[in-house]
């Protein structure tokens, strides 16, 4: 079962640093050492911590496999029946997640997920806040669910900004296994956002509103004007 343990990092370093950065290729270069700068001290640290679990043995297989379920890797909440960019008042995309584990004899695989996500506001939105819904679930590699659990996300979008970026972590995600025989590799881990029939459908039809929603690293300050649809 799932022991969440959960942190939110809005953004990188506040959009104001972002939107002021993302101008030019020497920016975003700057942007992308620091990510990897943060990315490296947070891996030591897990590291550090997964291997006192295991009084440094290393893992005899691979870890679980984590992945995004492509019909729910991203939400469009509209405020009419009308498909229409006027119409979304909020948009969500999950755009990375992985996975780190240690296991070792026939104990539980103990492992930590970590989620990337970025977020929209739409012409339709009258409000600043918005609460998102996720699932982080436990199959075997044919699919079948042992274990998921739902979690909410609010997300306030600054003053002057309709992008937002989020990592969420999800920490002790515990697997038990048979025997010493059954690796890590047998299991995934599998995220998504909780949608509405409405939602599914929009998203099995191949449309895509990008209400800024950015891609990293270059979020800017978003309006109705730059908005797309892709089909």
């Amino acid at each position: 079962m799932m022991k969440p343990g959960r942190y939110l990092v809005p953004a990188i370093l506040g959009f104001g640093l972002l939107s002021g950065l993302a101008g030019c290729a020497s920016n975003r270069e700057k942007i992308e050492d620091i990510e990897k700068d943060v990315a490296e001290q947070e891996q030591q640290a897990r590291s550090g911590f997964l291997r006192r679990l295991s009084g440094g043995k290393p893992n005899p297989a691979p870890c679980p496999g984590t992945g995004i379920l492509h019909d729910a890797e991203r939400v469009v909440q509209f405020e009419a029946d009308s498909v229409r960019f006027a119409n979304v008042s909020f948009t969500g995309e999950i755009t990375k997640v992985r996975g780190f584990c240690r296991y070792w004899d026939d104990q539980p695989i103990e492992m930590e997920v970590e989620i990337e996500f970025a977020f929209g506001r739409g012409p339709a939105a009258t409000e600043r806040a918005h609460e998102y819904r996720y699932f982080v679930a436990v199959t075997r590699k044919n699919l079948v669910t042992l274990a998921r659990e739902t979690y909410s996300l609010p997300i306030k979008f600054p003053e002057r900004s309709d992008v937002m970026l989020a990592n969420e972590a999800i920490e002790r995600i515990s697997i038990p296994r048979r025997s010493s025989d059954v690796a890590g590799e047998n299991f995934e881990i599998v995220v998504g956002f909780e949608l509405t029939p409405a939602q599914l459908a929009f998203n099995r039809s191949g449309q895509r509103f990008r209400a800024n929603v950015a891609d990293r690293p270059t979020a800017t300050t978003g309006n109705a004007s730059s908005a797309s649809t892709d089909k």
